[in-house]
């Protein structure tokens, strides 16, 4: 008769192996799927919407290299300051430039010829200057055909920026024109890109082989700039490590961890498991706590700066489809500081939102339709029409932008 403690050691050996060998089949199971479903894209292999770390500095500077190529026939360009910019007199195509580098029908445009009543710039991202539209259906010109031949509007808005950049622009751009109203648009993902220096680090999907400027607040709360002038697309990638870009520790979507390889990365189960659920809670909470805070600063001083020019500064919050139907903190957190700081800001969710989801963005895109841009200058036509109607400067001299 076997002992009672040997037949029990049986039994727990027994579960042991069976649960290695679930443990095992499931594991197997998983890896087997996970490379046979995932994408290989030009980013890496993609599995759920989400790519399989670590990355590859080799690889992204070979990409990269692929994508300048495009470059030249882009409306976009390098820009020392701003990281990129809109070209002047670039078309002929959807997105066509003046000669001054603004959004325009055509290309060899001369704004600056004209010498209207009033005049309002409008600065901001890809929803400012109306991506995946005519220029014909912006909402910029449509605002302008609502206003009158006595105002001019100037869409110095510009595909991907983050409110850093289009302060910048606002700043060296903008204020030449002298406008009696600015409009710097926002949208959730500013907020964040804000925290980039690298957009290739911190949204790996993008095609943009350019670096950017990053700014912070100091001690004394002024708004400082970092990374400028910004490091050409050549300049980049002739680097051999990722670690060698200037001031990459400060870009929110750069940790030395995703660029190294280590024998566990065979697996592409473990990959995608690190890859997804990477990053803590805790840590999340101090990325949004900082954007919250260097947004705000930002705004506050475009403000600032706009009212020491004589213009009126308007935030205009433009929401995009994650608004839908909850915004995320970042947002009200910062509308929140701008109310209590006395800025004038325009939050447009209630009243695009009436349009509905599916009409106001285009379809399978994040940007609004022609439908969405109409809505939008259906909605501010009051706002700034009544900034305009209280304005007594309507006669005043206008220098010539520089």
């Amino acid at each position: 008769m076997k002992a009672p403690g040997i037949a029990q050691q049986r039994r727990l050996a027994l579960i042991v192996v069976i649960t290695l060998t679930t443990v095992l089949v499931a594991f197997g199971f998983g890896e087997t799927i996970i490379r046979l479903l995932a994408a290989q894209t030009p980013a890496g292999p993609t599995f759920l919407d989400t790519i399989l770390l670590p990355r590859s500095w080799a690889d992204e500077r070979a990409r990269y290299r692929d994508l300048l190529k495009q470059v030249p026939t882009s409306y976009l360009v390098p820009d020392e300051l701003l990281g990129w910019t809109v070209g002047p007199n670039r078309g002929p195509g959807m997105y066509c430039s003046s000669s001054e580098g603004i959004r325009s029908a055509a290309p060899d445009v001369r704004y600056g010829d004209r010498q209207p009543q009033h005049r309002i710039a409008t600065v901001g991202d890809s929803f400012t200057f109306a991506l995946e539209v005519p220029f014909e259906a912006s909402w910029p010109h449509r605002l302008e055909q609502q206003l009158g031949s006595t105002v001019q509007v100037l869409n110095f808005g510009v595909a991907a920026y983050g409110v850093d950049q289009a302060y910048l622009r606002y700043l060296r751009d903008v204020r030449p024109w002298h406008p009696d109203v600015v409009v710097l648009g926002l949208v959730q993902p500013d907020f964040f890109r804000s925290l980039a220096v690298y957009s290739f680090v911190s949204y790996p999907k993008w095609t943009w082989p350019f670096a950017k400027p990053r700014l912070v607040v100091d001690a004394a709360g002024k708004v400082r700039t970092l990374n400028v002038p910004v490091p050409s697309p050549q300049e980049v990638l002739s680097v051999n490590a990722i670690t060698d870009l200037p001031f990459i520790e400060y870009d929110l979507g750069f940790d030395p961890m995703e660029w190294g390889w280590r024998t566990y990365h065979h697996s592409y189960l473990v990959r995608f498991v690190l890859s997804r659920f990477r990053g803590s809670p805790e840590q999340r909470d101090r990325t949004s706590t900082e954007a919250i805070a260097l947004n705000a600063a930002i705004i506050a001083s475009f403000a600032r700066f706009a009212e020491g020019e004589g213009s009126t500064p308007l935030v205009v919050y433009f929401p995009s489809r994650s608004d839908f139907p909850e915004p995320r903190r970042e947002k009200a957190a910062v509308l929140t500081l701008l109310r209590e700081w006395g800025i004038r800001y325009e939050d447009l969710t209630s009243c695009v939102g009436q349009l509905g989801v599916s009409e106001l963005f285009s379809e399978s895109s994040k940007h609004y339709s022609g439908n969405g841009n109409e809505r939008v200058s259906t909605c501010l036509y009051p706002v700034l029409g009544g900034y305009l109607s209280r304005d007594p400067r309507a006669a005043r001299f206008r220098p010539e932008p520089n």
